[in-house]
């Protein structure tokens, strides 16, 4: 069901997602000495406590997810009837090909050509054209 490249390949990203949690441990570390060492103010200690809290609910969540350990995934039984489908598709094939002809005559008809009448309805104080009216005989 699965190959090697693919469990390798689930290996990895596991390992990268590892790492990844433990670089942003680490800066939530850091992030929270450097908070400590500046003068403390209300607004400081509030700071402080959200981040340990937040680090502590990454690490149960961590936790959660380690003793979830590995899932199998589960089976899928697709059932076709393959005898419809190929009906289908040359029934599809068929409308395609009789639309495509149908517009290929179409296309090759002679265009007719309209004789149109134009008329100026309103002009400027110059005499220049401000509107003009088309239409068809």
């Amino acid at each position: 069901m699965f190959d090697e490249a693919d469990i390798e390949e689930e290996k990895f990203k596991a390992l990268v997602a590892e790492k990844r949690h433990k670089q942003l441990m680490d800066k939530f570390d850091k992030m929270l000495n450097a908070l400590n060492k500046e003068e403390k103010n209300d607004d400081g200690e509030k700071i402080v406590n959200a981040i340990d809290k937040q680090g502590e609910a990454i690490k149960e969540f961590a936790e959660a997810l380690k003793s979830l350990g590995k899932q199998e995934a589960q089976e899928v039984k697709v059932e076709t009837n393959q005898e419809q489908v190929v009906s289908s598709v040359e029934q599809l094939g068929i409308n395609i090909l009789q639309g495509l002809k149908e517009l290929k005559e179409e296309m090759m008809k002679p265009k007719e050509k309209s004789e149109w009448v134009h008329r100026i309805t309103k002009r400027r104080d110059g005499g220049n054209i401000e509107e003009i009216v088309s239409t068809q005989k």
